[in-house]
């Protein structure tokens, strides 16, 4: 892979993190440039409006995972995590499904681990309805054991004005950083990860803190980089 990528004039990176993994693989860094994931920004207008503190008066704090149910993706590790959370408090909706080989006797087990009343599994959904799925929920959880490049998942969040939780490492820390819209906790850890998600029940101010600070890179800005670059590429030629 190191051999072909050589060859390219170019090499996206959809974040820092990445950037620098490939460069310690002994890419040249001047090939590499980071260029964040561009995002449709229409079908979340509508919810980046909403209020973070009416979302949750007088009723449980919803959190919510999207993506496939495999080990890597840690939706074992929120699903235990989850229950040590008092059932008039908090609701969990998990949509997706399981992958790969095994991918449906995961999806048993996971759902065999829960035995929490406010423990709710969905399947999948057309990408299409995200932004209906996630005006569902008032905190996105994104819980990976793996490093994650640039997760698509945190970036909807936060074009939707989701709050999240995510494991600190890898793209998702970074993401953390970038936007100042996520709660991070150590990966793997599920006493951590508990702790993150009683955050939210304990401290009102949490929502509003963690709205993003600056806003997702649309497609239509995505386009106009890409653009340039071939553009300056062909120049250069």
């Amino acid at each position: 892979m190191s051999a072909e990528l050589a060859q390219a004039d170019l090499i996206s990176a959809p974040s820092e993190f990445v950037r620098d993994q490939m460069i310690a693989s002994g890419l040249d860094a001047a090939k590499i440039v980071f260029c964040e994931n561009g995002l449709d920004e229409a079908p979340f207008a509508r919810l980046a409006a909403r209020s973070a503190h009416d979302r949750i008066v007088g009723r449980p704090v919803r959190f919510g995972f999207i993506g496939t149910l495999i080990p890597n993706k840690g939706p074992e590790l929120l699903v235990r995590a989850f229950q040590r959370l008092p059932a008039d408090h908090a609701t969990l909706d998990v949509w997706g499904q399981g992958g790969g080989p095994g991918g449906a006797t995961y999806e048993r087990r996971l759902k065999g681990l829960n035995h929490h009343p406010a423990v709710r599994f969905h399947g999948r959904f057309d990408n299409a309805k995200i932004a209906d799925v996630l005006a569902t929920f008032d905190v996105i959880v994104v819980p990976s054991l793996w490093w994650e490049n640039a997760p698509l998942t945190l970036a909807e969040a936060a074009a939707a004005g989701l709050p999240a939780i995510c494991a600190g490492h890898g793209g998702m820390a970074e993401f953390a950083r970038r936007f100042g819209s996520a709660v991070t906790f150590s990966p793997g850890d599920i006493d951590d990860l508990e702790r993150a998600l009683r955050r939210f029940l304990d401290e009102p101010g949490l929502f509003e803190s963690l709205r993003p600070k600056r806003p997702v890179r649309t497609s239509t800005d995505d386009v106009r980089a890409w653009e340039a670059q071939y553009a300056r590429i062909a120049k250069a030629r």
